[in-house]
């Protein structure tokens, strides 16, 4: 659990760090690096602190073509002609926000003018989008694009949520995207997923799982379980549940560590996040199709059942643990997302969970119920009082579990 919940907030702490200091040196970096005393794996640390540096060189550089090329338009119109596939100029208003250091932010208001780059989403992260240099060459950045612009008169605040919750979403991916990426540098194996991640995104991965969806589809399945003792069906199906851990992890911060709504666009068949469709091209009707949805549907109710287990165990009445929440996104980067409910039963996660929700029930039970007056109340309400002050000054990254068993002791030693 320690150990999980360290180099998650070592994450955390680090993105945030770049984030509102865009232009810090690497020797700030560094040195706030070693401040936190949170770095478990000092290799891997540096991994991603290189990494994040890496993705703000790259904005840097695209930043210095768009002003170059600006010369002869506006820079928003710039980037727009990059990105879109009929080449026609905008009709709607474009905003252009280069002050996030790991991706360029371009709004688009016009539903056309979005269409020409992305049909029937909200918005998107695209890690590698290429643009043409001065010399003529091609070189690529990551951009995060969002339909529709903040309206800033305070008149239109429900639009501007909307479009505040579609910008907060591709960041988790461009959050995502760096860990991804360390990942792949560090040669760390089994982390974001059940396949090597050291090679994701590589030409040979491509391979492998376009190879594997040929055999999978030549094939006929009689029986779903000797499918699924085949390698290429944990490839296809590990490939797409890759997509689907990203898509959880980038909401679960956007609206209350809610995700279910996202949830069940990923689980909607022949929809924008059909990936055996869009992405491998198996036959919806297909028996493989219903074979490997089955197991691809089964996972994301599993996943979406230890998120929302997370979100309402760490809510005490009113009194929401926010920060220990929010440092779960950086927990489940590290773990693949089919073994997300046994990792956590496995790190006491869940069983810190059980505890602390017996133990508010405890002391809500106790103090107001009628029977229990006198000396041992006013006890048990200090008591209350006092675990509830020191969860307030736990840091998000120290486990609660034995704080809790030496409250609950306290309270057994009450009864005596």
């Amino acid at each position: 659990m320690q150990f999980l919940l360290d180099n998650a907030k070592c994450a955390k702490l680090l993105t945030e760090f770049i984030e509102k200091n865009p232009t810090a040196s690497k020797e700030d970096f560094d040195r706030y690096a070693v401040s936190t005393g949170l770095i478990s794996q000092p290799k891997v640390a540096q991994k991603f602190i290189d990494q994040l540096q890496i993705e703000r060189k790259r904005v840097s550089k695209v930043k210095q073509e768009i002003k170059r090329q600006a010369k002869r338009g506006k820079e928003e119109e710039i980037v727009f002609s990059w990105i879109s596939k009929t080449g026609k100029k905008p009709k709607g208003k474009l905003e252009l926000n280069l002050n996030y250091p790991l991706a360029i932010i371009l709004y688009i208001e016009d539903s056309e003018d979005f269409s020409a780059v992305m049909k029937n989403v909200g918005g998107f992260y695209q890690n590698e989008q290429n643009y043409n240099q001065n010399d003529g060459t091609y070189d690529s950045f990551p951009i995060i694009v969002v339909k529709g612009c903040f309206d800033n008169s305070g008149m239109e605040e429900e639009h501007d949520e909307r479009v505040a919750n579609k910008l907060y979403h591709e960041v988790g991916h461009a959050r995502n995207q760096s860990v991804i990426d360390t990942l792949k540098v560090a040669k760390r194996k089994t982390v974001w997923s059940r396949l090597n991640d050291s090679d994701h995104g590589s030409i040979t991965k491509g391979m492998k799982i376009s190879e594997s969806v040929r055999r999978l589809k030549s094939k006929k399945w009689l029986d779903l379980e000797e499918a699924r003792k085949s390698e290429d069906w944990n490839i296809v199906l590990d490939a797409a549940l890759f997509s689907a851990k990203d898509e959880l992890l980038a909401e679960f911060e956007v609206k209350w560590f809610d995700v279910s709504g996202h949830k069940n666009f990923l689980k909607k068949r022949k929809g924008i996040y059909d990936y055996f469709l869009n992405k491998f091209g198996i036959d919806p009707k297909s028996e493989l199709y219903e074979m490997i949805w089955q197991d691809y549907e089964n996972i994301i109710e599993a996943a979406n059942k230890v998120l929302v287990k997370i979100q309402e165990g760490y809510k005490l009445g009113n009194f929401i643990l926010r920060e220990k929440i929010k440092i779960f996104r950086w927990v489940l980067i590290q773990i693949p997302i089919q073994d997300w409910q046994k990792q956590m039963e496995e790190t006491l996660f869940f069983e810190e969970i059980k505890e602390l929700q017996e133990l508010s029930k405890f002391f809500r039970e106790e103090i107001y119920t009628e029977e229990n007056s006198g000396k041992k109340k006013s006890k048990k309400i200090l008591l209350a009082s006092k675990f509830e002050e020191e969860l307030r000054a736990k840091p998000d990254n120290e486990p609660l579990l034995p704080m809790i068993r030496e409250f609950k002791h306290d309270i057994a030693e009450l009864g005596k």
